[in-house]
């Protein structure tokens, strides 16, 4: 079947490369969605589910704990085609999906069904899906809940989108708060200097007034850098909590949510740090999705039993913090047609947009090297 506009894989691509998504931050946005979904369906899994080009990633679900897959070995394949819900009573008697692992094994689903996500520009980037082990009939009344359901879980994405892009927009408010309060705090810290050098010099009996002046300026000038000091320091802390990434943490990060990934090619995972620069803090807006989604893309590229190695390092250029991400291996294959990769095409001009670099199979090994301007706390 060809792609249309719906089920297009770099159409797909492109709407959650401009939404940010940080996958492992998700479960709880859409819990109740998902809760409600089985509850109307009565089904034993339930699962809402991001696709990209390659692959779905569970977001929340119930009744199962399941991990990334490739789109080809699920059902969401077809669901994406859809406009309105994709249904299979008995899974065994489906030409493709009976062969699957969890069809032919336990445990033994029999029944499936998907709800596509789409957007606002007519493109399916998800699913709702739910599975059984029982075949189930449903009314036309549920199958029109589910879809108001999956109009309902687009609509969160949509406010999150608006959330990152409000969030970036208040650390950049923050940012510009610290740099008028260091600017105030020199300027005060250059008066409570001048004004101890003047209150040292003047004789304590012949000029007794203009010391306590001095001594005046000295307090208050004192008492308005406390003030700034707090609310650099306070909004720092604040922000470093939830919303900051160091180079161990996306470490971390990336070997969490893509080792299920890294472990079905049997390929070996190494990401190496310079140790020097580990702790230094940085925003994560579209850190974790770009430098996760060009891993799992370096997987495409590598033959099954090789090794995947991520080099992560900072790069510090006057005013500007940079990370870069180099993406090796001693086992490359098809990296001749990397320049004509419409996934990494997509993956190229966000960060072109961003202000960064992605540049392919500069050496032997190299697959790509990513680098991305970072906001800095």
């Amino acid at each position: 079947m060809p792609f249309n506009s719906i089920q297009n894989p770099i159409n797909r691509l492109t709407e959650l490369t401009q939404n940010d998504l940080d996958y492992l931050d998700l479960q709880t946005e859409f819990q109740n969605i998902i809760e409600m979904a089985k509850n109307i369906t009565g089904l034993e899994v339930s699962i809402l589910n991001l696709i990209d080009a390659h692959h779905i990633w569970p977001v929340t679900q119930s009744g199962t704990q399941i991990e990334v897959m490739p789109l080809q070995d699920t059902p969401c394949q077809y669901t994406i085609a859809k406009d309105d819900y994709f249904e299979v009573k008995d899974l065994t008697s489906h030409e493709i999906l009976k062969e699957k692992d969890y069809v032919k094994n336990a445990p033994f689903y029999k029944y499936y069904l998907g709800v596509p996500l789409k957007t606002i520009n007519g493109v399916n980037i998800g699913s709702i899906c739910f599975f059984d082990t029982q075949a189930k009939t449903l009314s036309d009344t549920q199958f029109k809940l589910l879809q108001i359901l999956a109009k309902e879980a687009v609509s969160k994405i949509e406010a999150l989108k608006v959330e990152n892009n409000l969030r970036k927009e208040f650390f950049e408010y923050r940012a510009n708060q610290r740099k008028i309060a260091n600017d105030f705090r020199n300027t005060l810290a250059g008066i409570i200097g001048l004004s101890d050098v003047l209150i040292e010099q003047f004789e304590e009996i012949e000029k007794n007034e203009a010391k306590d002046y001095n001594l005046l300026i000295n307090k208050s000038s004192k008492a308005i850098l406390n003030i700034l000091e707090d609310i650099i320091i306070n909004q720092k802390r604040q922000e470093t909590d939830s919303n900051t990434l160091n180079l161990k943490t996306l470490k971390d990060r990336l070997i969490k949510l893509y080792s299920p990934l890294v472990a079905v090619k049997q390929i070996e995972l190494n990401i190496t740090l310079n140790d020097l620069k580990a702790n230094i803090l940085f925003l994560k807006n579209n850190v974790n999705y770009l430098v996760g989604n060009l891993l799992t893309e370096a997987l495409l590229n590598i033959a099954e039993n090789g090794t995947l190695t991520i080099a992560l390092d900072l790069i510090i250029k006057v005013d500007q913090l940079y990370i870069k991400a180099e993406y090796s291996s001693e086992k490359l294959i098809n990296i001749q047609s990397l320049h004509e990769n419409e996934v990494l095409k997509v993956y190229e001009n966000k960060v072109v947009e961003l202000g960064g670099a992605l540049i392919y199979n500069q050496t032997e090994n190299q697959l790509f090297e990513l680098t991305l301007p970072l906001k800095s706390i």
